[in-house]
């Protein structure tokens, strides 16, 4: 729901064709040349950005985000992980002793 919210803001250029370029875990290799050319359409956004779950689980994240973006500013949803559980069927309930 934010990512859609942020996607369709007028003032914010999203990565083009792809929700997540996890450039800073999976594909930091590959350089901020290639990261940077996901958003070379992002001309006069007051915002530019992408969005990632896998950032929050990697150690060397902030500061990779730092050295390229010093300035950045993130934000960050955490969601509740009861809510996010599948509904337990009833038919395979764990019988309480």
């Amino acid at each position: 729901m934010l990512y859609m919210a942020i996607k369709e803001h007028p003032q914010i250029c999203t990565a083009r064709d792809i929700k997540e370029t996890n450039f800073f875990t999976d594909n930091y290799e590959k350089g901020f040349d290639w990261y940077k050319s996901f958003f070379d359409h992002c001309d006069n956004h007051v915002a530019i950005g992408e969005v990632s779950n896998t950032y929050i689980y990697d150690t060397q994240v902030p500061s990779r985000i730092h050295s390229f973006l010093p300035d950045v500013k993130l934000i960050s949803v955490l969601r509740n992980p009861y809510d996010r559980l599948p509904p337990w069927p009833a038919s395979s309930q764990i019988p309480l002793l």
